[in-house]
């Protein structure tokens, strides 16, 4: 078949910009006291605005300020950057007039800059809808500015005063309103680029003349700077400083993504020494949302000149707030040395299309497939019919707002075998075959981790049109994943974003490599029926978890081959695109504590229970778990629970006890759920040991307990199971119990590895 694969929808471009680049670090820097006057401003020529006439008028540029007052409402006299305080900043537009005289048309003012990859604009009046027209055409309104950042949907109504007297617009901007690709908004350190502003208003232009437009079009602009090679200077933030001193912290990803559910997001977060000697540094964290629980190590001991990786672990609660991005700080200060400190800005982001997870499948969920054509810029219609193309993709929108998703059938024009012949008759099929091939990718493409349930099947429900009789057809499904370090490696296999060695996965199913889950089913096409085709999904083991990893994706790929004749063209059969849907086997993904930022020192904490347990309302569950000392002398300990319904856990017996050297001890926690808890909350908690003496040596590990609604699964109460503590701090009868969770977990939990 002809067809073309989709990266990204135009209006979900927000996930192309703000995912596939590499992480622009969150990087301290010693910089500006807040006492420093950081107001850039770009002067602009009076009398400088230029008339353009087009190729149908003829003539040079001219001086539309020369021919009297009609220009001067597009006359720049400065666009200035001022005003910053901890929260917000103003950005002052200044013109000759704010009058418009009698025209045809209506001005356009743009104030535009660039904050990391994404461009932004600002624009006098309130925003126009999407799809609502260009930005900046519509009359001023009074109290309403427009901030866009292109590509991002993020369309927000900000503060505007007019000074009339000074015929000025004054713009102010909540920093958390701008951000970069990173879905980091503006801090301390940072820079806005590219600064400029246009003003300009089209006077002629015909849209209906057949042979094009006579007069090339007419108008008139001015721009500021002037010289439309140079942008003004760049306006960097000097409040909510985030370094000063030896110190620097950094993070390559400080933006994660989030569907919604209560989950545990680990950042990978470094600290970096610039001093000569090493540093002690204490790790605090501020600015968390309601329910948030933040796990960072207390103190970390970094040597000279070095870098020392950590962990900041986030537990959060349900929260389905689409579009919202919410951020939280991590501090670190040097105990040597007050005037070095750092911090760094860590958040989510919920995103606006749902992501291939636990409670976005199922009933009224799932994956829908979209479709595109696709003329390759060729746009004679005559052409389009006889070799169509299509942009084809998917994604949890049952009805996706891109106006080019027409979901249109896609037809396989051409099967895979159809020239066979120009290789001799030896390399066609005995009995004829043909094998047509269609493959959708994830788009948005992947922002979590997936995280499979063994038990269950997924299913893939779709239609094939048959244009010629086939008797004897099967398909097959793959669920496929690109890695994109592994299609980098391999050369990329050409296409997309990852052709040529990207960081991201192309368009290419070939660069889909990995097989998730697959599964076949055999039927009979008609000519001119439709065939329904039901496909069980089988999750290959080895698929149970699969980390987050940025710029990775999955796509669907189904195959059909027939017993039609291989030189068959034009008549090959089409998928109906608005019928199919996928269902997969997931379990709401959650970031694996490593074993390499599991423990930060000489302490080793272990789980010997499964990670995640279902538990009746009323009931309790049990956990086991094992501290150990790797330490050459002896650590006092204190063991704590933290997270999301952090109070429905207690630890048995002693939370503080002493560790001779390569001892271990065992411990229990158990989860005792309110009879009032609502099926499918969670206690998403972790489990710390630290050393009360020297708070740098810490271990974590994780555990959740699922609320089972019991007409669903009677899940035994495990309360018998919890031990008595004998004076030495141990738990007597531990491995029996032990060994009774174990074989409770064979029954009640989902088979699958723990991910720690």
């Amino acid at each position: 078949m002809v067809s073309t694969t989709r990266g990204g929808v135009c209006v979900l471009l927000v996930f192309t910009l703000v995912f596939a680049f590499p992480g622009v670090q969150a990087q301290a820097k010693g910089g500006a006291a807040s006492d420093v006057d950081n107001t850039v401003t770009v002067e602009d020529p009076a009398q400088d605005v230029d008339l353009y006439a087009g190729s149908g008028v003829g003539g040079p540029k001219q001086s539309g300020s020369s021919m009297g007052t009609y220009f001067d409402h597009l006359d720049i006299r400065k666009l200035v950057f001022t005003g910053e305080t901890e929260k917000e900043f103003k950005v002052e537009l200044h013109m000759k007039t704010l009058t418009q005289n009698p025209t045809l048309g209506t001005p356009s003012r743009v104030i535009s800059w660039s904050y990391g990859m994404v461009r932004w604009t600002l624009t006098p009046g309130q925003c126009r809808q999407q799809g609502g027209g260009n930005i900046g055409t519509q009359p001023a309104n009074p109290n309403q500015g427009c901030l866009n950042g292109q590509g991002t949907q993020a369309r927000k109504n900000v503060p505007m005063q007019v000074l009339a007297d000074q015929n000025a617009y004054v713009f102010t901007i909540d920093k958390t309103l701008v951000f970069n690709q990173n879905r980091v908004t503006a801090r301390f350190g940072d820079s806005f680029l590219n600064i400029t502003v246009t003003a300009s208003q089209s006077y002629a232009r015909c849209f209906v003349c057949f042979g094009g437009d006579p007069t090339g079009g007419v108008y008139a602009s001015d721009r500021a700077p002037s010289d439309r090679a140079l942008f003004g200077a760049p306006f960097t933030f000097k409040e909510g400083s985030n370094g000063r001193g030896h110190l620097g912290l950094t993070s390559a990803e400080p933006i994660r993504v989030s569907n919604g559910e209560a989950t545990t997001i680990v950042y990978r977060a470094d600290v970096t020494n610039h001093h000569a000697e090493a540093l002690t540094v204490q790790l605090e964290t501020a600015n968390t949302e309601d329910g948030w629980s933040v796990r960072v190590p207390s103190l970390l001991k970094v040597a000279a000149h070095s870098t020392l990786s950590f962990p900041v672990i986030l537990a959060l609660p349900f929260t389905h707030d689409h579009g919202r991005t919410a951020t939280f700080q991590v501090k670190g200060q040097a105990v040597e040395d007050e005037g070095s400190w750092a911090q760094l800005d860590l958040g989510v982001f919920w995103t606006d299309v749902p992501q291939p997870s636990a409670h976005h499948e199922g009933s009224g969920g799932g994956t829908y497939f979209h479709s595109s054509p696709d003329t390759d810029g060729n746009t004679i219609e005559q052409a389009f019919s006889a070799f169509p193309r299509y942009n084809m993709w998917m994604n949890a929108l049952d009805d996706d707002p891109d106006p080019d998703a027409r979901d249109d059938n896609v037809p396989a024009l051409f099967n895979e075998g159809a020239f066979c012949f120009f290789g001799g008759a030896q390399t066609c099929k005995t009995p004829p075959e043909s094998r047509h091939t269609w493959f959708f990718p994830l788009s948005p493409g992947l922002l979590l981790g997936l995280d499979f349930d063994l038990a269950r099947e997924g299913l893939m429900a779709f239609d094939i049109g048959g244009k010629v009789q086939s008797t004897a057809s099967k398909v097959v499904v793959q669920l496929a994943y690109c890695d994109p370090a592994t299609f980098q490696q391999g050369g990329g296999g050409g296409g997309g974003q990852g052709g040529g060695g990207g960081a991201t996965c192309g368009n290419n199913s070939q660069s889909y490599r990995r097989v998730l889950a697959s599964g076949e089913r055999g039927g009979a096409l008609g000519t001119g029926s439709v065939a329904h085709f039901e496909v069980p999904l089988k999750v290959d083991p080895s698929a149970d978890l699969i980390p987050y990893k940025k710029g990775a994706n999955i796509g669907i790929r189904i195959v059909l081959t027939a017993d039609t004749p291989q030189n068959l063209v034009g008549n090959g059969p089409e998928f109906q695109t608005n019928k199919a849907h996928l269902d997969l086997p997931l379990i709401e993904y959650h970031d694996p504590v490593d074993q390499a930022f599991q423990n930060v020192g000489t302490l080793a904490l272990t789980s010997k229970s499964p990670f995640e347990k279902p538990v009746n309302p009323g009931r309790s569950a049990v956990y086991n778990f094992e501290v150990r000392s790797n330490a050459s002398e002896d650590q006092d300990v204190v063991l704590e629970v933290q997270g999301v319904n952090d109070d429905w856990a207690r630890i048995v017996g002693d939370e503080k006890i002493e560790l001779a050297p390569g001892e271990a001890r065992q411990f229990q926690l158990v989860v005792s759920v309110p009879a009032d808890a609502i099926p499918e909350e969670r206690a998403e908690l972790f489990l710390v040991a630290q050393n009360l003496k020297d708070s740098a040596v810490v271990a974590v590990t994780r555990l959740r307990a699922t609320v089972v609604d019991p007409s669903v699964e009677d899940i035994p109460d495990e309360s018998g199971k919890i031990a008595s503590v004998d004076d030495g701090g141990g738990v007597p009868g531990f491995e029996a119990g032990f060994l009774a969770a174990a074989l409770l977990a064979v029954v009640v939990v989902r088979r699958r590895k723990n991910p720690l």
